[in-house]
């Protein structure tokens, strides 16, 4: 007489149950890897199931369960697996695996800022380690654009609040470009020709291009700096490796602490 093994029935339905599913997604755009996450403890019921049905089945007056070793210690993994992928998911951590399985770099425009500033005297950039474009305009709009990468699996898109904080403290306004997590921000910032510009805070990369300009600009610190200065300016430039007259020198643009400084006319 055949003996009932318990364990063998519940790898048998895990088999047939996970088979269905791979073919299911190969022909439907179906989540294997979400619905196992979800519904993984059926395996646990299934077992506990055909123990029960075991015992209730027996015409034994004392019946002894037979284990099938194989079986229970491939469910045993299989529970093993499922536990730690919920620990994942309660930490957050598996959607972070899954935007790095399916990553794929994705380049999506910054939302515009724009604020008048013709009652400012003086402008503050607090800078992060972005790589930053700083230029001037002729107008007395501050306007911030430009762009970030993210990968397709994120789909928050970034408001104003996220990329920039603006803040007027007398005369002077304080923009503070802010850290945006995984998202790579390449912001553009186009400030006044004719208003004082303090920058603050080491950028990766800080990419000025100075096309005019009627006041005085001082970076307090820079790692890797390009300079590109335009035809009509006048300026005295200053810094740790080089000083610079352009035109009459009426203007300072001071870079006294940057590491590495490329001057293009």
């Amino acid at each position: 007489m055949r003996k009932w093994r318990v364990g063998t029935v519940s790898m048998g339905l895990t088999l047939v149950l996970l088979g269905v599913l791979l073919l299911l997604s190969s022909f439907l755009d179906v989540d294997v890897f979400s619905i196992s996450l979800t519904w993984w403890p059926l395996i646990l019921v299934v077992l506990g199931c055909e123990v029960i049905v075991y015992l209730f089945l027996s015409k034994q007056e004392k019946p002894v369960i037979h284990y099938d070793f194989v079986s229970i210690f491939f469910i045993g993994i299989l529970g093993t697996v499922g536990i730690a992928l919920y620990s994942f998911t309660s930490l957050g951590l598996v959607e972070e695996v899954k935007a790095q399985v399916y990553y794929e770099t994705v380049e999506k425009a910054l939302p515009v800022f724009e604020e008048k500033v013709s009652d400012v005297d003086k402008i503050v950039v607090e800078m992060g380690m972005q790589e930053v474009q700083l230029e001037t305009n002729q107008t007395d709009l501050v306007k911030m654009f430009g762009r970030y990468t993210t990968n397709d699996h994120q789909e928050e898109t970034l408001e104003v609040i996220d990329v920039v904080d603006v803040n007027r403290v007398g005369d002077t306004l304080h923009i503070q470009l802010l850290h945006t997590g995984n998202q790579q921000v390449k912001p553009v910032l186009s400030l006044p020709y004719d208003v004082d510009v303090e920058v603050r805070g080491e950028a990766s990369q800080l990419d000025v291009t100075l096309d005019s300009l009627k006041a005085d600009w001082s970076i307090e610190d820079g790692g890797y700096v390009k300079l590109r200065v335009g035809e009509d300016i006048d300026a005295h430039l200053e810094s740790s490796e080089e000083n610079q007259v352009f035109g009459e020198g009426t203007h300072t643009v001071s870079l006294p602490n940057v590491a590495e400084l490329d001057i293009y006319e």
